[in-house]
């Protein structure tokens, strides 16, 4: 065989690995994720600490949907523990910033002030400014007690509908709460509790930053 003949066939066994490398790294992420959107824990955990998912997938994928199965089970110390193991790692930008967008909502919702201050601060770093303005009005609002948005709030609700005419009518809320305007703030809590679908007690869990 000469040089070109075994160039091909190099080439040749180059491409059907790659292929064949694709479909298993494909079969892999599927089973995990189908384990992970049906809540199949056990399935789940087995699968993404398998050998064979650790050879065929990058550890960001990997660590990223255990993070989403800890939230899932709403596990707070095991969401603390791989977020901060996850900030440790080698990341890009883009799956920087996913991560602490998930970080500060997952936090905001449990209403933790002080790890969500220095999510917000790491975001300054990553995020553009037109980003960053709606989680630094969400914590001006919800834990630094801010009555500064109350009117511009007011005007945007106007113009939105569903979850995001929701989301606004809950920082109203929270305004409204600082300002001493009890009732105030309780009927923008149950009109945005009504767009969430759940009670007005229960808003801060459910409610989405947007």
């Amino acid at each position: 065989m000469n040089g070109l003949g075994m160039l091909a066939v190099i080439i040749g066994i180059m491409a059907v690995s790659t292929v064949a490398m694709g479909l298993i790294k494909k079969r892999v992420f599927t089973g995990i994720y189908t384990a992970l959107q049906t809540r199949n824990y056990t399935s789940f955990f087995q699968q993404v600490d398998g050998r064979l998912a650790r050879g065929v997938l990058p550890v960001y994928t990997r660590e990223n949907m255990k993070l989403s199965a800890y939230m899932s089970l709403d596990d707070a110390d095991k969401v603390k523990g791989q977020f901060n193991a996850m900030m440790k790692q080698s990341m890009n930008s883009f799956q920087l910033t996913g991560l602490l967008v998930r970080g500060y909502e997952y936090f905001s919702r449990r209403q933790e002030r002080e790890r969500c201050e220095k999510i917000l601060e790491k975001m300054k770093e990553v995020l553009p400014p037109d980003r960053l303005e709606k989680y630094q009005m969400h914590y001006d609002i919800v834990f630094g007690g801010s009555i500064a948005y109350a009117d511009r709030l007011a005007a945007e609700a106007k113009a939105h509908r569903g979850k995001k005419k929701g989301y606004l009518e809950y920082l109203l809320a929270r305004s409204y709460e600082s300002m001493g305007k009890k009732e105030e703030g309780r009927r923008y809590r149950q009109r945005a509790a009504k767009e969430f679908k759940t009670g007005a007690e229960d808003i801060e869990r459910y409610v989405e930053i947007m």
